[in-house]
C-alpha cells in the first residue's frame, strides 16, 4: 500500500510540474503586449544541411477567427566560407496562422524530432529558400498536414506528398529530362 501511495504522489507531482511549465508559457504569452511586426522568437536552421541561417518570427496580429498570424524572416546566413546578411524583410515563410497563443513565442520550431513541440499551424504554409523561391508549399488543419504538399528544387517540383491528418498517404517523385 505504501508503494502504491508513493507511486501515486510521484505521478501527480510529475503531472503538476509539466502543467506548471505550460501555464508559465501561456502566462508569458498572454502578458506580452506584442506590436505588429515585433520579433517574438528566433531560431537557427540548417536547410538541406548546406549552411546555417538565423531566422526571426514576427507577430502580425490576430485574425477575426482568433488565430495568431506570424511570419518568419531570414536574418543572416553563414557557412564555412560564406556569409550573407539579408535585407530586413527577406521571407523564410509566408504569413501563417497559429491556433495556440503559446506557440507564438516558442523558439524551438518543429522539425520532425519527437523531443520538439509541434506548433498548431492552421491554413496555408509556404517555406522559401534563401533566394526567395518557394521551397515547400502545403496546408495544415489544426496542426496536421493535409492534402498535397509540394517540394521544389530550382523552381521545379521534385516531389509531391499527399497527407491525411498528418499521415503520409502517397509520394510522387517528379523527374525532368532535358
Amino acid at each position: 500500500m505504501k508503494r502504491f501511495i508513493l507511486i501515486l504522489i510521484y505521478l501527480c507531482s510529475s503531472s503538476l510540474y509539466a502543467q506548471t511549465d505550460q501555464q508559465l508559457l501561456l502566462l508569458q504569452a498572454m502578458s506580452a503586449d506584442w506590436k505588429v511586426g515585433q520579433v517574438v522568437a528566433t531560431k537557427t536552421i540548417t536547410p538541406r544541411n548546406k549552411y546555417t541561417a538565423n531566422i526571426e518570427r514576427r507577430f502580425l496580429g490576430v485574425t477575426p477567427e482568433g488565430y495568431y498570424k506570424v511570419q518568419e524572416f531570414y536574418i543572416d546566413i553563414g557557412a564555412p566560407f560564406f556569409y550573407k546578411k539579408y535585407p530586413k524583410n527577406t521571407p523564410y515563410t509566408s504569413a501563417y496562422n497559429l491556433i495556440n497563443i503559446e506557440d507564438v513565442i516558442r523558439s524551438q520550431f518543429y522539425n520532425d524530432s519527437p523531443k520538439q513541440h509541434k506548433p498548431s499551424i492552421q491554413g496555408s504554409y509556404i517555406l522559401y529558400d534563401d533566394n526567395g523561391k518557394v521551397d515547400i508549399a502545403g496546408q495544415y488543419d489544426h496542426g496536421k498536414k493535409i492534402g498535397f504538399w509540394r517540394y521544389y528544387l530550382e523552381d521545379k517540383i521534385y516531389s509531391t506528398k499527399q497527407y491525411k491528418e498528418d499521415r503520409l498517404i502517397k509520394t510522387i517523385d517528379h523527374h525532368y529530362y532535358e
